[in-house]
């Protein structure tokens, strides 16, 4: 793989030497394709994924963060990079995967929803009990 400008060995030294800068920029990791180090302005650093779902230069790329720099190590989002490479080789797309999981109904959605339709053969006292708690 050929080394960009922005292309380091991911390190706990590197990636705490990382400083920030008046634009957010991304270090990538010079032995994992895709996996890099979003640094943002404020200073948050953040590991990201970057991969293409399905191969080739035609299929859109996709981006994800794997977490944030001191919740995970270094090595810790080294190997979820990994992991999440091998599901994207596997033909799974772990972005579409969250996104679809996003968009499932929440618990209050669904106590709205019952409430609105599913309460017509429940009594008022039962009904009134039920919002109080």
């Amino acid at each position: 793989m050929s080394k960009t400008k922005n292309s380091i060995k991911l390190t706990k030294r590197s990636v705490d030497a990382a400083a920030s800068k008046s634009r957010r920029y991304t270090i990538w990791d010079d032995e994992l394709k895709g996996f890099g180090l979003r640094i943002q302005t404020t200073g948050v650093k953040s590991f990201i994924l970057r991969y293409r779902p399905g191969g080739g230069r035609k299929a859109p790329i996709r981006q994800i963060v794997l977490g944030r720099y001191g919740v995970l190590t270094v090595q810790e989002a080294r190997k979820l990079a990994q992991q999440n490479l091998g599901q994207v080789v596997e033909g799974s797309d772990p972005a579409q995967r969250r996104h679809s999981l996003r968009q499932q109904m929440t618990i209050a959605e669904l106590c709205d929803l019952y409430f609105a339709e599913g309460t017509a053969t429940k009594k008022p006292l039962h009904l009134k009990l039920m919002k109080d708690e």
